[in-house]
């Protein structure tokens, strides 16, 4: 097995399992996706129904997996917690 390979086998579990946060954090970098993303949370007038379907969006757009383990910790400010995802095996 390559060094790439083995490399990316240990590095994408935990990118996988933080992609939420991940996304979240790119959204609030940039100033215009913010603005669509506050103006879509005001459209819909819920942050949370947003959020999910945004969580949910992200497992259907990469083919991932709820664990079921939820992280407390997310670096985004946009949300105060996030589920953990995998590949789905």
């Amino acid at each position: 097995m390559s060094h790439v390979i083995r490399f990316m086998d240990a590095a994408l579990p935990s990118f996988e399992g933080r992609i939420t946060d991940l996304f979240f954090s790119f959204v609030q970098s940039d100033k215009s996706l913010m603005k669509q993303y506050l103006d879509t949370v005001a459209a819909t007038g819920d942050l949370r129904v947003v959020n999910s379907q945004i969580a949910q969006r992200l497992c259907e757009r990469f083919g991932l997996n709820n664990t079921g383990t939820r992280n407390s910790e997310p670096e985004s400010s946009l949300i105060q917690s996030y589920s953990e995802l995998e590949n789905k095996k």
